[in-house]
């Protein structure tokens, strides 16, 4: 497709998906970034001190080794091959033997499991040669690599997917294949935590060449649009790239086959008073709407509260469920409202990400003093990383998501290559816990593998920001500076 066939608005939305996956870059007006030597000095340490927990017969010591053997394992698989660990190291194929051994019982485990086969079977990139260009703005963004799994692999990852579908309770998931019910509440229960890691499952499963039904990611969208906030304070647009139909599709034409332009999604001006897209499908503002942990409703429950790691973990479903039902004549209906809440999640990031703490917002506003759930920290800057990488924002409104959060990780290492938990007053607390490790190391090398389905091309001077619209400076850097 020519560059001149390319609307203006779309482009201008791809500019921080584009940042995000081309760190190699050098911008003049460009995102501050964070040393990547130091970053892979911290991933490399990571790494090591993972090993150096491994047991006898391929399993690792700590925490829940004995409450989530499959989850807490494969999670440590995980992080090591996204750290970098040769695939041969017999540490990896050990890991492998036992995951096989473990029993089949719990969402967050097989979640892990499927997206550590998908690290495992997906070839290492290929070192492409450099093209010389007289336009130093023109670059391509590749779509990721697919997974080459042995027959043996798939038919293991076909297993695994074909439990989370079953375990899906009510369009969502919970620990287990069961839900808990009671007659004071007849719905089963249900978490976005859980539902979040049978997504990046199924997601991986697919990649994988795995059969999922379709059913499975419309009840999940279904589920977390009912679940969002309905209302929330107005965010100044930024642009959300994955509010743009195009970056999901393999080519950008419409579902009757005719050619259309590129849709750029609803983030410029025109929206209507109730936060719709106005008559030229674009909105003005945005509203803060989040996301909370649980409910056994079947709506949204007023009496909770929305918090950074839960309303990272909403957008980043969204954007799975719409990536892989967007060529549905289903999708077309309901195109406007998931577009809106990508944004409007996007949104709460902006108003209220912080990464020294998961921040909850109350009735009586914002809590700043303490993690939602502190023992979770390093969970929730991981799901953070998610909801960058699939967003395509480089920076949630003023703020380098990024940037801040490996700052913070990197300072927050210990002397041998750990991470640890903290408590309510902010303290580390000193554990055999490879879980903050692990995410950790996952947030740092921004692990997710992005979803788009074709290769995205600019040029000219589309790394301008628009006019009118100002490009925040980095933190610790004032304006004219």
């Amino acid at each position: 497709m020519a560059l001149r066939k390319i609307s203006i608005s779309f482009l201008v939305g791809l500019i921080a998906f584009l940042i995000v996956f081309s760190p190699g870059v050098a911008f003049a007006d460009g995102p501050p970034e964070v040393d990547p030597k130091a970053v892979d000095k911290a991933v490399e340490k990571a790494v090591k001190h993972i090993l150096s927990k491994a047991k006898q017969g391929g399993s690792f010591d700590g925490r829940y080794s004995t409450s989530y053997p499959m989850g807490y394992n494969a999670l440590c698989l995980l992080a090591m091959l996204k750290g970098g660990i040769n695939k041969k190291h017999d540490m990896v194929k050990q890991s492998l033997v036992f995951l096989q051994k473990q029993k089949i019982n719990k969402t967050y485990g097989v979640g892990i499991l499927l997206m550590a086969l998908e690290a495992y079977y997906t070839p290492p990139k290929k070192k492409k040669q450099k093209k010389e260009s007289s336009d130093w703005r023109t670059t391509v963004v590749e779509p990721p690599q697919k997974p080459k799994p042995s027959p043996q692999g798939r038919k293991w990852a076909q297993m695994l997917a074909n439990w989370l579908v079953q375990a899906q309770i009510h369009s969502a998931w919970t620990y287990s294949d069961s839900g808990h019910t009671s007659a004071r509440n007849p719905i089963p229960r249900r978490d976005n935590s859980n539902a979040q890691y049978a997504l990046l499952g199924l997601l991986a499963a697919k990649r994988l060449g795995c059969k999922v039904p379709r059913q499975v990611f419309e009840k999940s969208l279904e589920y977390f649009l009912k679940m969002q906030e309905t209302d929330g304070p107005e965010v100044k647009r930024f642009p959300v790239p994955a509010s743009s139909d195009d970056l999901f599709r393999k080519e950008p034409d419409n579902l009757t086959g005719k050619k259309s332009k590129p849709n750029g999604g609803t983030t410029v001006s025109g929206g209507g008073e109730d936060g719709s897209p106005g008559e030229n499908g674009m909105r003005d503002k945005y509203m803060a709407r989040g996301w909370d942990y649980a409910t056994s409703k079947t709506m949204p429950d007023t009496s909770n509260s929305p918090y950074c790691s839960m309303t990272a973990v909403g957008v980043a479903c969204l954007i799975i469920t719409k990536s892989e039902l967007i060529e549905t004549s289903g999708f077309k209906k309901i195109r406007d409202k998931v577009n809106i809440g990508i944004e409007d999640g996007c949104a709460w990031m902006a108003k209220y990400y912080d990464p020294k703490v998961n921040v909850r917002v109350t009735s009586t506003g914002p809590r700043t003093d303490r993690d939602a759930w502190s023992s979770q920290h390093y969970y929730f800057l991981y799901a953070v990383e998610r909801c960058g990488v699939f967003s395509g924002c480089e920076r949630f409104g003023e703020k380098y998501w990024y940037l801040e959060g490996a700052r913070y990780i990197l300072d927050k290492q210990n002397p041998d290559g750990s991470w640890n938990e903290l408590d309510y007053k902010g303290n580390p607390v000193t554990s055999a816990d490879l879980c903050p490790t692990c995410f950790a190391i996952l947030f740092l090398k921004r692990a997710t593998v992005p979803l788009n389905k074709r290769p995205i091309f600019t040029g000219d001077d589309l790394f301008k920001p628009k006019k009118g619209e100002l490009i925040p400076p980095p933190p610790e850097k004032k304006p004219g500076k």
